[in-house]
């Protein structure tokens, strides 16, 4: 929902909802060797890139994620997702009717795009 206000000069006064929107991301990451590394960020951000190249986790050495996402306007409502990758496909779209995600393999490291739906 957005909102616009008006005033009869040059000025104009809008306010998007979702402007201060803040979500809590916990990433685990499941390796062959049953090892695991765990991720957590804090993004305002509808959609951007969850893991990035710089973040040197091999694409190859990862089995499992999990993925944990919650709203801070709204923390009942949490969102998991667990995801097997398949090593012999380099990519890999993930849709529900609250978040899309796409893993990829460039250069052998792991990344992930997401885009939040509400």
């Amino acid at each position: 929902m957005s909102l616009n206000y008006s005033i009869n000069n040059k000025y104009n006064y809008i306010k998007n909802e979702f402007d201060n929107q803040t979500f809590v991301f916990e990433i685990s990451l499941r390796k062959f060797c049953k090892k695991q590394k765990i991720i957590r960020k804090i993004i305002k951000s509808h959609t951007g890139k969850l893991l990035s190249y710089d973040e040197n986790i091999k694409y190859d050495d990862i089995d499992k994620i999990c993925l944990s996402m919650i709203n801070i306007n709204n923390p009942i409502k949490e969102i998991n997702i667990k995801i097997k990758l398949d090593q012999n496909k380099k990519y890999l779209i993930y849709n529900n009717s609250n978040i899309n995600l796409e893993f990829y393999c460039n250069s052998d490291f792991l990344e992930c795009n997401y885009n939040i739906i509400n």
